[in-house]
């Protein structure tokens, strides 16, 4: 069915990979069906695949009119990929109408090229003119049955249309042939429903028994509804009716305008149904008896799954809500799983993570599914980390961890602790992270998980560093090292040697570190296995970002490159991403500027694409700097705001170990921009924040004060003597406090000095 409607709207062209894609981002998982070597992957992909469909569609017909209803109701990754078509399409034939409440301005405030019809209640001559046309068939009108409909409506043209429905059933109006007939005396004695759902229920009240028990267990499957689920539940009801029956109620509700037959079906065989509005099918379902909701519900749920088949995963989250609401909570928690893991596969994460939360909802207080309650943990606690949601991420790893240690899983409960470690990291809470890390590093050793205990060391070898003991620090990436070539584990070994690299850098051995950049060389040259390409693509960029470190921009590009090829070749956006972001750091340190942008935004296109926020949060602060490098102050700033506000939310915990310098970018932009005041309190704020980096955030602590030095050179006379933590400084003892602080650092420090010592003698 997907490939004759692509067939019919390309002009007979089948492009097999277009439907793959569209096919996976419906959720058909047609990976087995079509030939396609690997699968689509990344919503940036995804999303310009449905391009390609519709710009095939407009080019062939000249135009083409795309119409979205109901978009109030639609998931986040369902908005992107219409904001994505608006923005991409802007110059195509293509007009896209979306139909939504108001409330969806709540979730997504602003479209590209976007034209907002509000549509408000009607005028009283609007409802009088569509009384007039609804009734053109009665010879006359009276004015008082005019003035009823019209005053009771207040500009709800729904209404307007629904008692009128009312009157013709109760054969007030008499309908049929080219005139219709008013029964006067019955339209004196009217009283008439004073809401909409009083109208409504009022018109189910009317309807006989089959009619009205189909409608509503119609409701029940939902406001798209099957025959032949209704006919399922009408034949197990105490009063059972026969398909026939159903089919006969179902026609009379269809001709009583109650619902529509829907043109095609999802379910071959099958006919689809809709309720003629959403009002009207939550009357119909409250009207359901509370006793009778549980048995309907399962029914409708077994229906599905038996229906669904092997596109089980497709339905499963309408299946798990069916399930749950009619109390088989275990049936429940596993559809909610497998409808979490579809939404994770197409980078749904807010609706993976909203089943996730179901799971573990539903297996509260049941012991005896341990195994998948720690696994869904473990799954939660990855995606909120992706989503830059730290706080709640936290607590599931915690969960998780305890859940572990109870049931004696020590490599989940190694796992856990692993995966809080890399929250504490990102947090810079450098005491929590020493903590998780030793956790780990204990349980791993016990059990003997190298993988585990290599990452370990690495965190515990971080936090030791950043509370300036770097010869232990030194020590413990040895033996990360060291677990890593035991295991033979190249991306372990790989990120092992770059923590190496990072702590000799800050000393400037460079005999240690020609020795690490040949390792890593002769690393991805060894690499030749197909199942361990993302490795090299690992080391590649470790290459990379480590002659980056060194300030070697051409021999950086050119591995980082690599790394991006072949990320690209593997549909693995995260690592395309974080290649780009290297480019682009790259491309700002030689004053590259808009190449640092472009690479910064495609980076940020990509991880919006695969939801990964919190990736994100580094591009949008790289962005930034380039961005000040153009000297564009006033949108620095506004790309600054969203990630202090991502950070500075309660989900993050209100830190992020690239905070600082966050600050410190926003108080050049206020510099700018003339608002010295403005400047010295955000570079304060900095300062604060990047002295708890300890050593490794020497370079950052140096910046800020170069910056100090230039806010107070620029401070109106009388205001260039600043107290900071205590002490005055005027501009030059910020500058040479700067400077004092890289006596002895070697680490990027010679783009560092020529920069502080330019600003200083200017």
């Amino acid at each position: 069915k997907l490939r004759q409607g692509v067939q019919r709207l390309l002009g007979g062209q089948e492009p097999r990979e277009l439907i793959h894609a569209i096919g996976q981002l419906i959720g058909l998982g047609l990976a087995e069906t079509l030939a396609a070597a690997d699968g689509v992957q990344g919503r940036e992909q995804l999303f310009r695949a449905l391009l390609g469909l519709f710009r095939g569609a407009a080019q062939l017909a000249g135009a083409a009119v795309i119409f979205f209803e109901d978009i109030h109701w639609a998931d986040t990754g369902s908005l992107n990929a219409i904001g994505y078509l608006a923005e991409a399409a802007r110059s195509l034939p293509l007009l896209i109408v979306c139909l939504a409440r108001p409330t969806l301005f709540e979730q997504r405030s602003a479209w590209p090229e976007e034209t907002v019809m509000s549509l408000e209640p009607l005028t009283e001559n609007h409802v009088r003119r569509l009384v007039w046309d609804i009734l053109r068939k009665l010879p006359t009108i009276p004015n008082e049955l005019a003035d009823l409909i019209v005053n009771t409506a207040e500009g709800n043209p729904y209404y307007v249309e629904e008692l009128i429905k009312i009157l013709i059933e109760d054969g007030v109006i008499v309908t049929g042939g080219d005139e219709w007939q008013l029964r006067e005396s019955a339209a004196t004695q009217l009283r008439l429903p004073p809401t909409l759902n009083g109208v409504l229920q009022a018109r189910l009240d009317r309807l006989s028994a089959p009619e009205r028990v189909t409608l509503q267990r119609a409701a029940v499957v939902g406001r798209i509804f099957w025959d032949d689920a209704v006919m399922v539940m009408n034949r197990h009801a105490p009063q059972p009716f026969t398909a026939e029956e159903t089919l006969v109620a179902l026609q009379v509700l269809s001709k009583r305008e109650l619902i529509f037959r829907r043109k095609s079906s999802v379910f071959a065989g099958i006919s689809a149904y809709t309720f003629k509005h959403a009002i009207l099918r939550q009357v119909a379902y409250d009207s359901v008896l509370l006793r009778d909701r549980p048995l309907y519900h399962k029914q409708v749920g077994d229906w599905l799954l038996l229906q669904s088949g092997e596109r089980v995963a497709e339905y499963a989250g309408a299946i798990a809500e069916h399930y749950e609401l009619a109390g088989e909570e275990t049936l429940a928690a596993e559809m909610h799983e497998r409808a979490a893991v579809t939404a994770a596969e197409t980078f749904e994460l807010v609706r993976a993570i909203n089943h996730y939360q179901r799971v573990l909802a539903l297996l509260t207080d049941k012991p005896q599914f341990v195994e998948g309650h720690l696994r869904v943990q473990e799954r939660l606690g990855g995606l909120l980390t992706r989503q830059a949601r730290l706080a709640e991420a936290e607590e599931s790893f915690v969960a998780m961890q305890g859940i572990a240690r109870t049931d004696g899983d020590l490599v989940k409960e190694a796992q856990a602790w692993l995966g809080l470690a890399q929250l504490y990291r990102q947090q810079a809470d450098y005491q929590a992270l020493m903590e998780a890390a030793s956790q780990a590093e204990d349980v791993a050793w016990l059990i003997g998980a190298d993988l585990e205990l290599a990452e370990a060391l690495r965190y515990r070898a971080l936090a030791v560093w950043q509370g300036g003991d770097w010869e232990t620090a030194v020590l413990i990436a040895e033996r990360a090292l060291d677990t890593s070539r035991k295991l033979a584990s190249r991306r372990s070994e790989a990120a092992s040697l770059k923590l190496l690299a990072d702590l000799h850098l800050l000393r400037g051995d460079g005999g240690l570190l020609t020795t690490i950049t040949m390792q890593l060389t002769t690393l991805v040259e060894n690499i030749e296995s197909t199942s361990l390409l993302p490795d090299r693509a690992f080391v590649c960029l470790m290459l990379g970002e480590l002659h980056l470190d060194l300030e070697q921009f051409g021999t950086a590009g050119r591995w980082l490159q690599r790394a991006l090829g072949q990320y690209q070749a593997l549909e693995l956006q995260d690592g395309a991403a974080a290649a780009l972001m290297g480019l682009a750091e790259a491309a700002r340190r030689q004053g590259e500027w808009e190449t640092a942008v472009l690479h910064n935004q495609e980076a940020q296109k990509l991880l919006l694409g695969v939801g990964n926020r919190l990736l994100d949060l580094t591009a949008g602060t790289q962005l930034a700097a380039a961005l000040l490098g153009m000297r564009r102050w006033t949108q620095a700033e506004q790309v600054l705001y969203p990630v202090i506000e991502a950070v500075e939310q309660q989900t993050v915990k209100g830190n992020w170990y690239q905070l600082g310098r966050v600050y410190r970018l926003l108080a050049t932009a206020y510099l700018g921009q003339g608002q010295v005041g403005e400047a010295q309190l955000a570079a304060q704020r900095a300062l604060r924040l990047v002295a708890e980096e300890g050593e490794g955030g020497v370079l950052e602590q140096t910046a800020v004060w170069k910056l100090l030095g230039e806010i107070g050179a620029q401070a109106p006379a009388g205001r260039q003597i600043m107290l900071v933590d205590g002490v005055t400084y005027d501009p030059a003892g910020c500058f040479a406090h700067g400077w004092q602080l890289l006596r002895d650092v070697k680490r990027g420090s010679n783009h560092a000095r020529v920069a502080l010592l330019l600003a200083w003698a200017a």
